[in-house]
C-alpha cells in the first residue's frame, strides 16, 4: 500500500462509492420487479438486458464523439485532408 499512488486510491475510492450506489438502485429494481410494484415497460426491459447479459452477449460501447470526449476532459483535434494527401499516405 506505500507504493500505491494517492491519486489511484482516490479514484478507487470515488469509484466504489459509485458502483455501490448503482448495486443499490438495481436491487430496488429487483424488488420492485419481484413484487409487481414496477411498471410493466420497466421490468420486461430490465428481463431482457438480464437475459442478454445471462446469454454471454455484450453491449457495444458508444462511439465517443468530440462533444463528450471534450466532456471528460480530453482534448480533441480535428484536421482535413485532402485527397491527393490521402492517395499519398497509401503508399
Amino acid at each position: 500500500m506505500d507504493e500505491t499512488p494517492v491519486a489511484l486510491v482516490g479514484a478507487y475510492v470515488t469509484m466504489i462509492v459509485r458502483i455501490q450506489a448503482q448495486e443499490r438502485q438495481m436491487t430496488i429494481g429487483d424488488v420492485a420487479i419481484a413484487t409487481g410494484n414496477a411498471q410493466p415497460m420497466e421490468a420486461s426491459r430490465t428481463q431482457r438486458k438480464l437475459n442478454e447479459l445471462a446469454s454471454g452477449r455484450t453491449m457495444r460501447a458508444a462511439k465517443a464523439t468530440p462533444a463528450v470526449l471534450s466532456g471528460m476532459g480530453i482534448g480533441v483535434r480535428s484536421t482535413s485532408s485532402t485527397a491527393s494527401e490521402k492517395a499519398g499516405s497509401d503508399g
